[in-house]
């Protein structure tokens, strides 16, 4: 038996894949225009805007004319740098900072290594290159995109392209107590998302939103990073997660958490992640303790008694 694609392999049934869930690309990506035509034949397939607001030029990339794909992306980036009028009254209004160099996108189901090649050779531009997969489990199509090459700029970003100006510490002392919690905790995502995990178990998760970073725990409500004591909120939740995860792995007879060697050791809090824990606890049995009477007559001695009853 001969068993086709699974998704159309033509342009339209790839932007179907990009357009109902941009997210699968990259988190926070927004579709602004599709299909723009410029002079001497070039061609945007979608204008774009990260989740920092920077412009991102997208290319669907079908294998049969990849190889007109490097010269096109250099042709219309030196377009796009020169025609700023015109793509600002185009996108009057919309949330993108065109003073910004434009990002370069090539989404596409397969490349041939030629391409590749020349792609990887770029190092004038930030460009990242995805591929759509799909499989079919139980009838139903899941679709999924993996970043096949990403520029030096791309890496060099890290963090700070999630966060910048005075939530950057914040994050940065997050991702720290976060490492020192366990060494070994698995981080995946894209340039504006991670998610920090135990043996495949999502322990938090870190998202770039408009110009805040948000912090979501699995079962608690996402914190925004607008304060120093937000830091310790989420890492007091991750913390007793993880914790969650190992004691789980434990309590199965037989079983051993991978990430723990036998015999099965206890997790070692840093000294900050155990100090965050305590003053997270100590805020809650402050906020729920009752003054007596007795206690308020000691704190004003030298005055009338006005305590509780």
């Amino acid at each position: 038996m001969i068993a086709g694609p699974i998704l159309p392999r033509t342009a339209e049934g790839l932007w179907s894949v990009v357009q109902d869930d941009p997210g699968r690309v990259e988190h926070g990506l927004e579709f602004l225009r599709r299909d723009l035509q410029l002079e001497d034949g070039l061609r945007i397939d979608a204008l774009a805007a990260d989740a920092a607001g920077r412009p991102v030029l997208v290319f669907a990339s079908m294998v049969e004319h990849d190889h007109a794909l490097p010269a096109r992306l250099a042709d219309t980036v030196a377009w796009f740098a020169r025609s700023g009028p015109i793509v600002r009254a185009l996108l009057d209004g919309a949330r993108v900072r065109l003073e910004i160099a434009p990002r370069v996108l090539v989404v596409g189901f397969e490349f041939t290594e030629r391409c590749l090649a020349r792609l990887r050779a770029d190092v004038d531009h930030d460009l990242v290159i995805v591929r759509v997969d799909a499989m079919r489990v139980a009838g139903r199509t899941h679709v999924g995109t993996t970043v096949v090459h990403a520029s030096q700029r791309h890496h060099d970003a890290g963090l700070a392209a999630i966060a910048s100006g005075e939530v950057a510490p914040r994050v940065a002392r997050l991702a720290d107590l976060l490492g020192r919690l366990d060494e070994d905790l698995a981080i995946d995502g894209d340039r504006f998302a991670r998610t920090w995990r135990c043996d495949g178990v999502p322990i938090v998760r870190l998202e770039r939103a408009a110009r805040s970073v948000i912090a979501a725990v699995p079962g608690h409500r996402p914190i925004a990073l607008a304060h120093d004591e937000a830091v310790d909120e989420v890492v007091d939740l991750a913390s007793r997660r993880y914790l969650g995860v190992v004691a789980a792995w434990n309590e199965v007879p037989g079983a051993v958490a991978p990430a723990v060697a036998a015999p099965p050791r206890p997790p070692a809090l840093g000294r900050e992640v155990r100090d965050a824990l305590e003053r997270r606890e100590a805020q809650v049995d402050i906020a729920s303790a009752e003054v007596s009477a007795a206690e308020y007559d000691a704190f004003f001695a030298d005055g009338p008694s006005e305590g509780p009853a």
